[in-house]
C-alpha cells in the first residue's frame, strides 16, 4: 500500500506539472516583457522602451537597463553660416529593478538625455 500511495502522489505531481504553468521567474523572456510593460506604464502610454542589457541578481529578480528613443524630429541649429535644420533622435536610459515576480521595485533615470544627429 505504501508503494501504491507513492505512485499515486508521483502521478498527481506529474499531472500538476502539465496543467499548471511554471512561475514567471522561470521564463526570463516573459519576465522581461512584464517588467518593460510596467516601466512603460509608469512613464506614460507614449513611451516605448527597449532592453539594452539585463542581469539576474542573487535575489532572483532582474536589474535591466532600458532605453527610450523619442523618434526622429527636426531641430534648428545655429551655425556660422546661419541656421540649419538637422534631424535628431533623443535617447534616455532608465534602470529598472524588479523582484522575481516582475513587480517593479525601482525605476531610475540614468545619465542625461542624449541627442544623436541622424541626418
Amino acid at each position: 500500500t505504501l508503494s501504491a500511495m507513492l505512485m499515486a502522489i508521483r502521478d498527481y505531481a506529474r499531472r500538476l506539472d502539465e496543467l499548471v504553468p511554471q512561475p514567471i521567474f522561470m521564463h526570463e523572456d516573459r519576465l522581461l516583457r512584464v517588467i518593460v510593460g510596467a516601466a512603460e506604464k509608469k512613464l506614460g502610454d507614449d513611451t516605448s522602451l527597449e532592453v539594452q542589457e539585463w542581469r539576474r541578481p542573487a535575489s532572483g529578480g532582474v536589474r535591466a537597463l532600458l532605453t527610450f528613443n523619442s523618434g526622429l524630429e527636426e531641430r534648428q541649429v545655429r551655425t556660422p553660416g546661419g541656421a540649419q535644420t538637422i534631424i535628431v533622435e533623443e535617447e534616455q536610459q532608465w534602470e529598472a529593478v524588479a523582484n522575481a515576480w516582475g513587480h517593479l521595485v525601482s525605476l531610475e533615470e540614468k545619465g542625461s538625455k542624449r541627442l544623436t544627429q541622424v541626418k
